[in-house]
């Protein structure tokens, strides 16, 4: 798919595109904003937290990317399957 200027894209385009329902094994998804999200659990709850909040969280803390971020009970879920 060629983009230009006046294209309109939208997050249904990314996931297309990217192929995250392949890969993502419903643990990332593309949120209606766009964004790249993982879906985790916290405290019995399923969040869903955008990667650039992730991101932005730990440039506050003062760490340089590029990083290797872990997320352990992604790790946890995927071996008892």
């Amino acid at each position: 798919m060629k983009i230009t200027a006046d294209s309109h894209w939208s997050p249904e385009d990314s996931r297309n595109l990217y192929g995250i329902k392949r890969w993502g094994a419903g643990r990332f998804i593309i949120n209606e904003q766009g964004q790249v999200c993982v879906q985790a659990e916290l405290e019995n709850k399923a969040v869903e937290v955008p990667l650039p909040e992730i991101i932005d969280g730990i440039r506050q803390r003062g760490y340089q990317l590029p990083v290797l971020i872990r997320f352990t009970d992604l790790l946890e879920s995927s071996l008892r399957q």
